[in-house]
């Protein structure tokens, strides 16, 4: 699984960094504005995020080709057992459908509507930035205010980009290391959680 743990660091990593940047960004812009009482003036930072964003999702969706040229599996299997590895961290809780929305991020930015029925968005349009405040999503989830990038169909199931790629990294970095993959000994940052291969202290003597 070489060349998919390689797509991982030398890749995945870097354009999950510059959507973190994109994210600083966007909300420097916000509060500029909001100082400024000048509200448009930061949705040419939005549209960077959201740029950022789907690049780093077609990244991530990119590991998927190359395990399975790796390995004995299919997609459809490999995407099966990412979604019981998303966890928001090691040790984390499980943050449900977080691969499923990547994927679905990186397929309806390269083909603007979703390709098939297991991609939970219907469009481009699903792919939002808009401000929400702190206790949206999941407690220490994305930022606690301003506008980040969300995904979803509706109000109600949105979720914060941010939360789905660590988390969808999470599994990748789990799934890696039961198919024997050789990954970095020390933490990863992405975004601002660490994430390793899921070993403990124990495992790893």
């Amino acid at each position: 699984m070489q060349r998919t743990v390689n797509h991982l660091m030398d890749n995945v990593i870097p354009a999950i960094e510059e959507y973190a940047d994109a994210e600083l960004a966007l909300s420097r812009a916000f509060h500029a504005s909001t100082n400024k009482n000048d509200p448009q003036n930061w949705q040419i930072e939005a549209a960077g995020a959201i740029r950022s964003a789907s690049n780093a999702a077609v990244a991530i969706d990119g590991l998927t080709d190359r395990a399975t040229r790796e390995s004995d599996k299919s997609k459809t299997q490999i995407r099966k057992e990412l979604r019981n590895l998303c966890n928001f961290g090691v040790g984390g809780y499980l943050r449900e459908g977080a691969h499923d929305r990547v994927r679905g991020v990186a397929s309806v930015y390269k083909h603007d509507e979703a390709q098939d029925a297991t991609i939970p968005l219907n469009s481009s349009d699903d792919v939002l930035a808009v401000g929400l405040g702190f206790g949206f999503d999941a407690y220490g989830v994305g930022k606690y205010s301003g506008p980040e990038v969300l995904v979803g169909q509706t109000a109600g199931n949105q979720s914060k980009f941010m939360g789905d790629v660590v988390a969808a990294v999470c599994a990748w970095f789990q799934l890696l290391s039961t198919e024997g993959a050789v990954l970095p000994e020390k933490p990863v940052k992405v975004i601002n959680v660490m994430v390793h291969s899921g070993a403990s202290d124990e495992q790893k003597r």
